[in-house]
């Protein structure tokens, strides 16, 4: 994949889309407004665990910051959705297939193959199952191609709508435009500002949730 983003724009759009499609989950569940905005959210996260797979000097220390965060934020998880798993496990198994699939070693490289094919038969217990999986899959294969990229990303929503994928997932493709834009803002954020940022403001809705429910 090529570097394309130099600021920090389109993760901070990501984060804002982010609580939006939350708020809505949460509080208004019956309007599908705010979840189409929401669906922007994961294939720009998608992209940047490719991204950060091809760029980051510590991939094993990457793919642990995510796992373990994931780990602290599921009891928050849980106690707002009521169930599932929140999606940094997910970004940490495309992330962890990657690893093994860009291996040296002919094993490693099977085994990332059956990670892949793995993601497709068991349940789909984590955010978006195999679909997301392989999101991360094509934004690192095809990535450089924007194209392509886009046309297989079309592909995988007909295959995920068709297999009883839900079809609001479709609005995601849009995001495909903001990945590929060429970003120039002067926005920086700390370095580790998601793994802040995604636990504690699922804090905060569910301690909003806790007050109104008094």
């Amino acid at each position: 994949m090529e570097q394309v983003h130099k600021d920090d724009g389109l993760k901070l759009l990501a984060a804002i889309l982010m609580v939006v499609d939350h708020v809505g989950a949460v509080f208004f569940p019956g309007q599908m407004g705010w979840r189409m905005v929401g669906r922007l959210v994961f294939p720009i996260f998608a992209y940047y665990v490719a991204f950060g797979m091809c760029h980051t000097k510590n991939v094993k220390a990457y793919l642990m910051r995510m796992l373990f965060t994931g780990i602290l934020t599921q009891p928050i998880y849980f106690l707002l959705f009521g169930k599932g798993w929140n999606v940094l496990f997910t970004l940490f198994y495309g992330g962890l297939t990657l690893l093994f699939w860009e291996s040296k070693n002919s094993y490693y490289k099977a085994f990332g193959a059956g990670l892949l094919l793995l993601a497709v038969v068991i349940p789909n217990q984590f955010s978006y199952g195999w679909y997301g999986v392989f999101t991360i899959f094509l934004f690192f294969q095809l990535g450089k191609n924007k194209w392509l990229c886009t046309l297989f990303q079309g592909i995988l929503q007909i295959l995920y709508i068709m297999q009883g994928g839900v079809w609001l997932q479709s609005f995601s493709l849009f995001a495909l435009p903001l990945i590929y834009h060429k970003w120039s803002t002067p926005i920086r954020l700390p370095r580790f500002f998601f793994y802040v940022f995604y636990p504690a403001h699922l804090a905060v809705l569910l301690g909003i949730r806790y007050v109104i429910s008094l």
